[in-house]
């Protein structure tokens, strides 16, 4: 996804997000710019019944993911006796470890020990914290209650973008305020005349900013010195200068993360000579540069071609240049000695240059691109993926993730009416986690961002994992291929083999 904000953005845009509602007893989400605060009236799975019985017959169904949502309201109720708080924060712990929510099992027995002092004695608390610790959860960070704010544009060309990572925002919001984290999140639309004034009162407590997702409005930002009262933390591939972990940090992958990825995955493939088949563009030449860079530094090699983006008459001498194609009677025979080729360029160009490459006798080639490719793909209901079988490309979101966090999301926007999330809502969701995690509060130094960092990255992720060394990102990203319904996760040993009986069929169809 690194490379669609240097292209044209999507035509129109999405509604703006107003009014985000929110689960009971979560903070509350202030949209700056006029947005206003969203109702928050408790809701009743089972209108009259009480919600101690509906959050019985949950758990007796064996729906843990409903029941622990009725349980965390059940326990926070003064009114009941200690002994039915204490079970339901028992049975919260529970359910949160029967679906993978391991930091909702963790702040339950905080909060079931202190409501009981003494409670981490008994049988059943040793129990589930004994399951917890097994389950791997006893290492993750914690989180906390807060004040974080998101820069983004929540209207305009890049609206649906920035609508989607606040959506995102939102249900993270919601799942934290089941374990009783109250996160105060305040939206502020870049699109507006006065968002830098927005930005610059609100309120000190909201240290952290996620965002800008343009770089025009990070050097607004800083022409008005934010960063030097507020953590910034830009949606962008790169900073200005040396900006990255001393004056802003980013939380968004790099086009070096979409390069690593791919070769890393070709490298495992035993491949270890490459080819650079790139349109004219400026975003082909920088991919093309920095691919280049990484491919001799690892003393690898690599043959480059150009071609023009927006004119296929040349394509085919292009081609044949490229792999060497020749003749042998009449069965095109390439004469390439690389054994993958990187194409940084839009999925619709590259379903026409493949045809050319077959042309040529070129059928065995390891294909492999940007992050583009996942965009042009996130669409189609249908893909024509003939002669694609080995092609291969980044991104940041698994649809299919066994994450648990991932998976709490996926239900939060479900359960919200909106869908299926993709690498936009997963950005605003980890984000506002992770600033939950962070609890930076004023004084804050850069110094400390990066010590906090350090151990922040650990937390449980629902988009592909990102660190931070010295406060610069890396995000460690899928790599994906391309399937009839879309894309799925590219599994080595498959893929694999289906390489080496492409290999062997070329083999035989040049009568080598």
């Amino acid at each position: 996804m690194n490379g669609c904000l240097k292209r044209p953005a999507r035509a129109g845009a999405l509604v703006v997000l107003a009014c985000l509602l929110l689960l009971a007893g979560c903070g509350r989400t202030v949209f700056v710019s006029g947005g206003g605060y969203p109702s928050s009236q408790p809701g009743h799975a089972v209108s009259g019944q009480p919600l101690s019985e509906q959050a019985d017959a949950a758990w007796r169904a064996g729906n843990y993911a409903e029941a622990e949502r009725l349980y965390n309201v059940v326990a926070r109720d003064a009114a009941l006796p200690t002994e039915q708080r204490a079970l339901a924060w028992e049975r919260v712990a529970r359910a949160a470890l029967s679906s993978g929510n391991m930091q909702g099992a963790q702040n339950a027995l905080k909060f079931w020990k202190d409501l009981v002092p003494g409670a981490e004695n008994s049988s059943a608390w040793l129990d589930v914290q004994s399951k917890l610790s097994a389950a791997g959860g006893a290492g993750q960070p914690s989180f906390s209650s807060g004040c974080v704010a998101l820069a983004l544009p929540l209207s305009g060309a890049y609206g649906p973008f920035g609508n989607k990572i606040a959506a995102g925002a939102t249900a993270a919001q919601g799942e934290l305020s089941k374990s009783g984290m109250m996160m105060d999140v305040r939206m502020i639309d870049t699109e507006s005349s006065d968002w830098l004034d927005k930005l610059s009162q609100l309120p000190p407590q909201c240290v952290m900013v996620g965002g800008p997702l343009r770089a025009d409005r990070y050097t607004a930002m800083k022409s008005r010195s934010i960063q030097q009262s507020r953590a910034v933390f830009a949606f962008l591939p790169s900073l200005e200068g040396s900006d990255e972990g001393t004056v802003a940090w980013r939380f968004f992958a790099s086009p070096q993360d979409q390069i690593d990825a791919v070769l890393n995955f070709t490298r495992n493939l035993g491949i270890s000579s490459y080819g650079v088949l790139a349109p004219t563009d400026t975003y082909g030449q920088r991919m093309t540069d920095l691919f280049l860079k990484a491919v001799r530094t690892n003393g690898s090699t690599a043959k480059i071609a150009t071609y023009p983006s927006g004119d296929t008459t040349s394509w085919g001498e292009v081609m044949r240049g490229f792999v060497g194609g020749t003749m042998r009677g009449k069965t095109p025979v390439p004469t390439s000695t690389f054994q993958a080729a990187f194409i940084p360029d839009s999925w619709k160009n590259l379903e026409l240059l493949v045809p050319f490459l077959f042309y040529q006798g070129e059928d065995r080639l390891v294909l492999m691109g940007t992050s583009l490719w996942e965009q042009g793909l996130s669409n189609r209901s249908s893909v024509n993926v003939a002669n694609l079988d080995l092609a291969i490309f980044p991104g940041a979101w698994n649809p299919a993730s066994p994450s648990p966090a991932a998976g709490a999301l996926v239900r939060a926007m479900a359960e919200s009416g909106k869908g299926t999330p993709d690498f936009w809502e997963g950005i605003g969701y980890d984000f506002v986690r992770m600033a939950s995690v962070m609890n930076l509060q004023t004084p804050w130094t850069p110094a400390q961002v990066n010590q906090r960092l350090a151990s922040a990255q650990n937390m449980e992720w629902s988009m592909a994992p990102m660190s931070w060394s010295n406060g610069k990102a890396a995000q460690a990203l899928f790599v994906f291929r391309p399937v009839q319904s879309g894309f799925e996760l590219a599994e080595p040993g498959a893929f694999k083999t289906r390489y080496n009986e492409i290999i062997a069929r070329h083999a035989r169809r040049v009568g080598r």
